[in-house]
């Protein structure tokens, strides 16, 4: 709703730089209501996330 009264440029940097970052933010936000987002390290130790090469991955 917000990208109405935004300029065009400004909506297609902001599509640029989140979306590489979409599923990522998908898994720590997806939590019930009420509950805290889950951060990297706990997606970690999950095994949803893997470190490799010093870039996250999913896994």
């Amino acid at each position: 709703m917000f990208e109405q009264y935004m300029p065009r440029p400004m909506r297609e940097r902001i599509r640029r730089v989140v979306t590489p970052y979409m599923a990522l933010l998908k898994l720590q936000l997806d939590v019930p209501p009420g509950t805290r987002p889950r951060t990297v390290q706990q997606l970690v130790a999950a095994g949803r996330l893997k470190l490799v090469a010093g870039q996250y991955r999913l896994g």
